[in-house]
């Protein structure tokens, strides 16, 4: 018995073909929607290195509110893609837990099988490339703040004049490395 006849009349699972149909085109469709999301948020973290890079603080606000609106909206199909595997699995009465597309394509017959296999290499590879550039401009931003840490470290020798104890008690050098020249109150 092949994986999808065994869901013909059991246990009140699907009881027709085309809600079986239904169920699998659904689940695709949420499978579409989750690709065309995460390359808009691929391409947005695209945009987000060149903001990073040309420091606009505004246009980085806004590259973040528009992120945001998009895991809101990849969290939603999330929730759908979650209750349509639950539907399924409990239809072809099977476990849910831990079952992964891969499996799950085997019990959608060859139709449907072949167009979830090929969503889920699409899904795959966008969210691949998507965390690579997350990686990029972690570390773009991370250097960022480095530079900033630095440069309020240097002013902050400038200004203040520096203690001859350090913490542990020790005679500190005096290893000031400017002076302001000019300060105006």
């Amino acid at each position: 018995m092949t994986p999808i006849t065994s869901i013909i009349g059991t246990n009140g699972g699907v009881k027709d073909e085309r809600e079986r149909d239904f169920l699998w085109e659904a689940l695709a469709d949420v499978l579409r929607k989750e690709t065309v999301l995460y390359r808009e948020l691929y391409e947005l973290c695209e945009r987000e290195r060149d903001v990073l890079v040309s420091f606009s603080a505004p246009e980085l606000l806004e590259n973040n509110s528009r992120k945001e609106t998009i895991i809101l909206k990849a969290r939603l199909l999330d929730e759908s893609r979650a209750k349509l595997v639950a539907r399924i699995t409990e239809s072809l009465c099977i476990e849910a837990e831990g079952i992964d597309l891969t499996t799950l394509a085997g019990y959608a017959g060859r139709r449907h099988g072949a167009v979830l296999r090929e969503l889920q290499s699409a899904l795959r590879d966008i969210l691949l490339r998507l965390d690579e550039r997350n990686e990029r401009n972690k570390v773009l931003v991370s250097s960022s703040i480095q530079h900033v840490q630095k440069s309020i470290e240097f002013i902050s020798r400038l200004v203040t004049p520096p203690s001859c104890y350090g913490t542990d008690g020790a005679m500190r050098s005096a290893d000031a490395t400017g002076r302001i020249v000019c300060r105006k109150e």
